[in-house]
């Protein structure tokens, strides 16, 4: 593929003939006895290096000497000024950008409209929301390999959350063909005044649900307006709940023959534990969030609650450890996820200043404007409003591969989570076990895959 221009390499081939030069300008001078004496000898050295400086400083062109046109495509133009577009257009004031919007309405957000609008328009910076639209990327072929880049330009790989580059490298067939930005994380919030009051020891790094939960039913269970809560899930509904530890322990909801499969001992346990700490009153289980209001022991939340929380100037101490783990894997976060992950289109005709912009995207000045989401560069990952991050980063990211079911329509999982909901109506109201349950989600479950697959089929 015919590379672009390069610009920066023209004017280093300049500015190194400027530079011979000057020098040799400079031994003539020398050389006609000016070397005797030696204050003006040293004079003329000190002109000789400012003028090596001067040029070497030079070599690199600023941000206001990328002249260019991009493309880039977003979920709306006005999305993408409000969020990184206007410190873009601050930063590269002669790059004129030209926003792809990719929404198009509910229907369009399908995996396969969004792929045939970035084939079709080609935008020359991919924004890609998740890991998952990296991947189809990736296999699709559109995207440039950035290794050679970066090891050209020394991009500083210390500085990027551990593990974030080799599960990018990991989804792109072993090559790294995006960076992300910014990830997503949430971690365990807990109230230091409560746990003193009833003398209970503060939660832990690295629990497991379990564990977590067990602690909160230390909590006495007393009623009232006024009573405490071990733990506020902000869950609503139960299979909000089950899906979240499920995904900690990493339950399939499939088997080997990728059939539905839920009636196993594993999710068995979870169940008990889960609807036994709702029936004892442990888990305060809508949406209201009781933690800020001091009436519950422990929730999760993202790093945004921490503004949350200075904003409503709450006057119980807080702290914060690691979100549930994994007692199998204690030392990966399964919560960890990127997002933002800046690609640059393979079939680019503007190559250098799409580098340009998504070095930028990923560095440190950048890094230092996320205010919601945590920025992969750890220069900025620190502390936020006087509270250290370490919670939300100091595990590893999953990069496991996960096993996935062939031929599972979308549609499956809204029908499954109805189910769930409706099925354990009859647990509340203490008319049916949970194996009894567990054993109607399964029949159910599976009989609706079988649909929705028939389905699938017919309309191609």
């Amino acid at each position: 593929m015919m590379q672009p221009e390069n610009r920066g390499q023209r004017k280093v081939e300049y500015e190194n003939s400027e530079k011979t030069g000057k020098t040799k300008k400079a031994q003539k001078v020398l050389g006609n006895g000016v070397l005797a004496a030696r204050a003006t000898g040293i004079v003329v050295l000190l002109l000789l290096c400012t003028c090596l400086i001067s040029a070497c400083s030079k070599t690199a062109p600023g941000p206001e000497e990328w002249k260019s046109e991009l493309s880039i495509n977003a979920y709306t133009e006005e999305g993408f000024y409000s969020s990184v577009g206007g410190v873009l257009s601050l930063q590269f004031p002669n790059i004129n950008f030209t926003v792809i919007p990719t929404d198009h309405g509910e229907s369009f957000q399908l995996p396969e409209q969004y792929d045939k609008l970035i084939e079709e328009t080609k935008p020359d910076i991919i924004v890609m929301d998740g890991i998952g639209v990296y991947e189809r990327m990736s296999e699709r072929g559109i995207l440039y390999d950035l290794g050679a880049l970066m090891k050209r330009d020394k991009f500083d790989t210390e500085r990027v959350q551990p593990g974030m580059l080799q599960f990018l490298q990991q989804k792109g067939q072993g090559k790294l063909l995006g960076l992300a930005a910014s990830f997503n994380s949430s971690a365990l919030f807990f109230n230091q005044d409560l746990f003193e009051r009833y003398r209970i020891p503060v939660p832990t790094d690295q629990m497991s649900w379990e564990e977590m939960l067990l602690l909160a039913a230390k909590f006495p269970v007393e009623e009232g307006a006024e009573r405490i809560y071990g733990y506020s899930g902000n869950w609503g509904h139960f299979s909000n709940a089950i899906f979240s530890l499920a995904g900690t322990e990493k339950l399939s909801y499939f088997d080997e023959n990728h059939e539905f499969q839920i009636d196993t001992e594993k999710w068995r346990k979870l169940f008990h534990l889960l609807v036994d700490s709702y029936k004892k009153g442990v888990i305060y289980k809508d949406w209201e969030d009781k933690f800020s209001e001091g009436h519950a022991a422990m929730t999760i939340y993202g790093p945004e609650y921490i503004r949350t929380l200075k904003d409503k100037g709450i006057s119980f101490k807080w702290d914060i450890v690691t979100h549930p783990v994994n007692p199998a894997n204690r030392d990966v976060s399964t919560v960890m996820s990127m997002n933002r992950i800046y690609g640059i289109h393979s079939g680019t005709t503007n190559l250098e200043a799409a580098w340009e912009v998504v070095k930028f995207l990923n560095g440190q000045e950048m890094a230092k404007l996320e205010t919601y989401s945590l920025p992969t560069h750890t220069s900025a990952l620190k502390e936020r409003d006087g509270i250290s991050l370490e919670p939300f980063s100091k595990l590893r990211m999953d990069v496991e591969e996960e096993s996935v079911a062939e031929n599972v329509p979308p549609s499956f999982y809204m029908t499954l989570i109805n189910i769930i909901n409706q099925e354990m109506e009859g647990v509340w109201k203490n008319e049916k076990s949970i194996e009894q349950v567990l054993q109607q989600i399964q029949a159910k479950a599976q009989q609706a895959l079988s649909v929705a697959r028939m389905e699938q089929e017919q309309t191609g």
